[in-house]
């Protein structure tokens, strides 16, 4: 059950840029205002990807994964003429990383069906898999949380951390945090079709040595709980044959790529943003040296010009990953989070380096997912979801606040008068010895902070009915904010199969239908262990 929308500025305040483009109100920065698909679309019209090849290597792809007929259907019906695609992508984490990965995904379904519809063009949703990022610390962990609302975290090693992702085998390391994983998770009630979700394909959870077993679990995973709705999935590595041009263009064109992104900071700054990019650095390409993925120099960039690498040699970084998408793919609109936002304000000039359309930039949808009883706790205690999920927010005080002051009165009273019949005391004593007056003000504030305690601990056990109330008001407290973070960038999304069931995907899925881009919705889902 959809209980609220959060507003976006309570959740992503800090990040103003991406509360203003969501709000209208930093358009000038991208090539297309927020909303409009119509001339997002008539500008990819004219731009003519390689999508027969495309089709073709993502049809082999898809097989090898064994992917459900709705994705096979879908690269056909990318291959044909005039089909646009949404995409969307993300690091491929432990278990399948951060649950917000799966949001997006389905942000992207979602939309593709409403271009599809509204606009009356096939279009279908792509998962872009990052798996050429070398950034091992984003992916080598995974997070669970305990009935208690306690979290754990799992790990392991890697010893060829530099490398992409896309070269790490199924270790025995990784093999071992998983276990522990699901040692720790053990109350989970869909715990054994998590565990086989996110398992190689072999079974078991057996250490595979093949290079590419880690990327390939997530893969299998993510297509066998959306593949059904048509969704695509690829890697970089995958089309960078079909972008031979780009490459050579983005080694060619360096330098104006390097005046594009300074023109864009000033852009930003102009309007009163922080810049995403260090501009100095971006915008070039890198180069695997003894399988270690190295950022090109100015002179390494002539040279390759003059003797260019083979495709696979050659990687793209932040800045020239999107367009490099998007120069591949007939790319209508993209899903993005709150920070590759901000980064994308600042490349509709490096679009233009390489004529390719800027596609429609869409906020993803996100999720926080609380227990059945949530709604009914909040209620208790006079909160709205928003409350739960203010930065801040803290159990007990929530719970004292709940008091009216015909509850709190007696007390207040109680200690006015402790103090009125101390009174006379303290001349008495400060005649005997001045220094005494000193400890008669002690007492007395014994005496009231002892009243106190004996409040707040009479109204905790009345709102809870003289049950565990604010230890569930507490615990789903850190069911929303783990670790002190927002649920959706902390656990991923082996927790929330293992806990609510495969049903959890068409269940955030239709509550996405009832919110809009870039929205923050809260679910209540029991699961099976509440429901018995």
């Amino acid at each position: 059950m959809l209980l609220d929308c959060i507003p976006v500025a309570q959740l992503y305040g800090q990040n103003r840029l991406y509360v203003d483009y969501l709000a209208g109100r930093a358009n000038g920065l991208f090539s297309h205002p927020v909303d409009a698909f119509a001339p997002a679309l008539r500008a990819r019209q004219g731009w003519h990807s390689p999508r027969a090849d495309v089709a073709h290597t993502l049809r082999s792809y898809l097989r090898s994964l064994d992917a459900p007929a709705a994705s096979l259907q879908a690269v056909e019906k990318l291959g044909g003429d005039g089909c646009m695609c949404v995409t969307t992508g993300q690091q491929v984490g432990l278990l399948g990383g951060p649950v917000y990965s799966l949001y997006k995904a389905l942000s992207a379904i979602r939309l593709a069906r409403q271009i599809e519809r509204d606009l009356q063009v096939p279009c279908v949703a792509l998962f872009w898999l990052a798996s050429e990022d070398h950034d091992f610390a984003e992916i080598n962990h995974a997070h669970l949380q305990l009935a208690s609302g306690d979290t754990r975290r799992v790990h392991f090693p890697w010893a060829g951390e530099g490398r992409s992702i896309s070269d790490l085998p199924w270790t025995s390391e990784v093999a071992a945090a998983v276990a522990d994983f699901w040692q720790l998770f053990t109350g989970a009630p869909n715990r054994d079709d998590a565990r086989t979700l996110f398992a190689p394909s072999e079974g078991g959870g057996a250490a595979s040595d093949r290079p590419g077993a880690f990327v390939e679990v997530f893969a299998r995973a993510l297509l066998q709980l959306l593949g059904d709705q048509g969704l695509l999935v690829t890697e970089p590595r995958l089309l960078r044959p079909l972008a031979v041009p780009f490459q050579a263009a983005a080694l060619a064109d360096a330098g104006d790529v390097r005046v594009a992104l300074r023109a864009a900071e000033e852009r930003v700054r102009a309007r009163g943003y922080p810049p995403a990019l260090d501009v100095e650095r971006a915008g070039t390409m890198f180069r695997y040296h003894a399988g270690l993925r190295v950022r090109m120099t100015a002179d390494e960039c002539v040279e390759a010009v003059r003797t260019p690498p083979e495709p696979e040699e050659l990687s793209t970084d932040a800045v020239l990953r999107p367009v490099f998408a998007d120069w591949v793919l007939p790319t209508v609109a993209t899903i993005l989070g709150p920070g590759e936002v901000a980064y994308h304000a600042m490349l509709a000039p490096v679009y233009e380096v390489f004529g390719v359309p800027q596609p429609l930039v869409v906020g993803r949808q996100g999720c926080t997912v609380l227990p059945g009883d949530a709604g009914e706790v909040l209620e208790r205690y006079g909160l709205g979801v928003a409350d739960l999920l203010r930065p801040g927010f803290r159990a007990k005080r929530a719970a004292l606040a709940a008091a009216d002051a015909d509850q709190r009165a007696p007390f207040a009273a109680a200690a006015a008068s402790a103090s009125a019949a101390l009174a006379p005391l303290r001349d008495l004593a400060a005649a005997a010895d001045p220094g005494l007056a000193r400890t008669w003000e002690r007492s007395v504030a014994r005496v009231v902070a002892a009243v106190t305690r004996l409040e707040e601990r009479t109204l905790r056990a009345q709102l809870s009915g003289g049950t565990t109330g604010e230890r569930r008001l507490r615990q789903l407290a850190n069911v929303a904010f783990p670790r002190r973070g927002l649920q959706e960038r902390v656990l991923p999304i082996a927790h929330f199969v293992a806990t609510y069931g495969r049903e959890f995907v068409a269940k955030v899925a239709a509550a996405f239908e009832e919110t809009d881009p870039g929205s923050h919705g809260v679910l209540a889902i029991p699961s099976a262990g509440e429901a018995a």
